[in-house]
């Protein structure tokens, strides 16, 4: 169940959203790759922002803080997301396409209809998050959670499910088999 967050608190770094928003107009993430070299250790925070339709291709956002942002139809092919947080960050329609998302924090995202291509989501907790129509083929789902998911009428084709948990809430594909590609049941 989603809940009430007042967005008007998001203290999202301003400089840092200004920077990406113009590399994202630019078509090219080099600027915000080598400042995100230099500023490794630097806190990503980027919670509740208006990135709708925006290119980030490559796009290095490790470990950074994109809560209930706005990428609807983003591409962020090839982007790394390893251990960032997308909790009810709203993807739908995006391309994560070869993205990598292992560790990522996608409780109750948005990824209907999301291009999820080749991606890496190992260890991804993605409890109910909204996954219908996603393109999910070779997508490395090893170990993720995906307790409470709607997959309906995802393709699953080649993904790979080895240890993924997932429960009696968890929506499958029509005639999918989940424990068939190697997930666990867990009870609810």
């Amino acid at each position: 169940m989603t809940k009430n967050r007042d967005k008007t608190k998001s203290n999202y770094s301003k400089e840092q959203y200004k920077l990406l928003k113009c590399c994202s107009e630019k078509n090219d993430m080099t600027d915000w790759n080598e400042w995100r070299k230099e500023h490794y250790n630097e806190r990503i925070n980027l919670r509740c922002v208006n990135l709708n339709g925006a290119t980030l291709v490559g796009v290095n956002l490790l470990r950074a803080d994109l809560g209930e942002a706005n990428l609807r139809g983003a591409n962020l092919r090839g982007a790394i997301l390893q251990d960032a947080t997308l909790g009810w960050a709203n993807l739908e329609g995006s391309n994560l396409g070869f993205a990598n998302l292992e560790g990522a924090f996608l409780i109750e995202t948005i990824l209907i209809g999301a291009n999820l291509e080749g991606a890496k989501l190992k260890r991804a907790r993605l409890l109910s998050a909204k996954l219908k129509q996603a393109k999910l083929q070779y997508t490395n789902l090893e170990q993720a959670f995906l307790e409470r998911a709607n997959l309906e009428g995802a393709d699953l084709t080649g993904a790979i499910l080895s240890d993924t948990q997932y429960n009696d809430y968890t929506t499958w594909p029509k005639d999918f088999n989940p424990k068939a590609g190697g997930a666990k049941y867990v009870k609810s």
